[in-house]
């Protein structure tokens, strides 16, 4: 799954870069600038890797248990935002962003004393935020760094099927996070671009507490690598 999607990504680079109607090169100083700024909107498609750090301390043990855990998934997302390019060359943007990623973290407990076919779980699906831009543009391309704040909604859980009276119990919350990443855009034409972004997201830590199981906190990290397709009014 993903070797395909690299492979998919690095098609679709290869396509806008053999389709750019520019006639120099990009790295070529006599190259003008291909765009001014003005708003934006477009769409994202790629990987996201979600990991963190799970503790959980149960009824029947109060030795706490920590885990690294993690799960991928694919990410698919919209986006609208402003440009400006300044004195030829410094880019700056701020850009809104909405991504769905259905995400589902299971943690099997067997290893627990009476606590066979027993899990955790965290879901992760929604994430919208802000971010805010800055880098520099050289003919074709707009390369930049990124930061900004993300509202993630995550799930945590606990499930167990086995006994006479099946324990299930969640709840639902919406953290905040950081972000940092960077990527660039290459312009087929004054209007349509695509790109290549990586950003990660550093969220608080979660707690949960079931009076009849326990309580886990989780302290999630989530990667992401994503093409996007951008059009500039």
């Amino acid at each position: 799954m993903i070797n395909k999607l690299l492979a998919f990504i690095l098609f679709l680079i290869f396509i806008a870069t053999s389709s750019a109607n520019e006639n120099c090169s990009p790295w070529d100083p006599r190259c003008k600038p291909i765009i001014n700024g003005g708003v934006y909107g477009g769409l994202t498609l790629g990987y996201t890797n979600l990991v963190g750090q799970l503790n959980r301390t149960l009824n029947v043990n109060t030795a706490d248990r920590v885990s690294s855990v993690g799960e991928n998934g694919v990410a698919s997302g919209v986006f609208v935002g402003y440009e400006k390019i300044i004195d030829g060359g410094f880019y700056i943007a701020a850009e809104t962003f909405y991504q769905y990623a259905n995400i589902m973290i299971e943690k099997d407990e067997n290893t627990f004393p009476g606590f066979v076919n027993y899990f955790t779980y965290i879901k992760n699906n929604h994430k919208t935020g802000i971010v805010a831009k800055v880098g520099f543009l050289h003919a074709n391309n707009v390369f930049y760094l990124k930061t900004g704040i993300a509202l993630s909604r995550f799930i945590l859980g606990f499930k167990d099927n086995t006994g006479n009276t099946p324990i299930t119990s969640s709840k639902s919350t919406t953290q905040k996070g950081l972000i940092f990443g960077g990527g660039m855009d290459y312009f087929l034409n004054r209007s349509v671009a695509v790109g290549l972004e990586y950003e990660i997201t550093c969220y608080q830590s979660m707690n949960f507490r079931n009076n009849a199981v326990g309580n886990f906190s989780f302290k999630p990290y989530s990667h992401t690598f994503q093409v996007r397709f951008k059009y500039t009014l």
